[in-house]
């Protein structure tokens, strides 16, 4: 009985070749289904697995392709910028070294004169002609003991270039003075710097909001708006009157 079940499991045959001894071969039926369904399901399955191989890198190079054109745009933008930032640097160079070249001081008829409240630098110029901001949409706002004064300074270059400075507002009233931004010194030198302003830049316009507190008293009320360049030369000046 076990011969005959171990029979069914196995293929036999002979082989007979001319004059020789005849051959006898057993083959497991197990093998036999391995070569007919294995090998080929091994092949498809290795096909498939190739195939979806090469789509899966080919989608990831063309990925690549389509962010290339976007890194390399924002590189060429940052690079730009970089350009732009040193071509500023360049400039404010050669105005620093034009200035500490110049023997010339402020002329007493410019606005520079009347800017006593500032230090002044070597060199300082009053580029105020021809304007290069204006200052649109003023709104001054009070309540008991505070006053907010809010404009867009506005960028009126003729070549609509990117202008950089440091902004001060002024509020005058009943005869005492104060500052936007508020001004904090540890020094005994009570005048202001150029450089302590509210820095900047802008191409078009920047909303400004100047908040003066614990003012007191009320009545007339003077607002100057004052803007020097990196350099300390001075690019704007206004001054705007409201009865409070």
């Amino acid at each position: 009985m076990e011969q005959k079940a171990l029979a069914k499991d196995k293929f036999s045959f002979i082989v007979y070749e001319g004059e020789n001894t005849p051959r006898y071969f057993e083959i497991k039926k197990a093998a036999i289904r391995f070569l007919f369904f294995g090998l080929p399901f091994i092949t498809v399955a290795s096909l498939i697995v190739t195939v979806a191989m090469v789509i899966y890198f080919k989608e990831l190079r063309n990925s690549a392709l389509r962010k290339e054109p976007g890194v390399i745009k924002e590189l060429k933008e940052r690079n730009l910028e970089l350009e732009q930032k040193l071509e500023q640097v360049a400039l404010l160079n050669k105005e620093f070294e034009s200035k500490l070249t110049s023997s010339t001081s402020a002329s007493s008829g410019t606005g520079l004169s009347k800017l006593s409240l500032f230090k002044t630098t070597l060199g300082q110029l009053d580029k105020t002609n021809p304007p290069q901001f204006s200052i649109d949409d003023a709104e001054i706002l009070s309540d008991k003991t505070n006053i907010v004064f809010k404009f867009n300074l506005r960028n009126v270059t003729e070549n609509g270039g990117r202008v950089s400075g440091y902004l001060h507002v002024l509020a005058k009233v009943n005869g005492a003075y104060h500052r936007y931004p508020p001004l904090v010194t540890t020094t005994d030198d009570f005048a202001i710097d150029f450089n302590s302003g509210e820095s900047f830049a802008t191409s078009r316009f920047r909303p400004v909001e100047a908040t003066f507190t614990n003012l007191g008293a009320r009545g007339k009320v003077v607002f100057q708006v004052l803007i020097f360049s990196r350099t300390g030369d001075l690019l704007h000046r206004q001054t705007i009157s409201k009865e409070i």
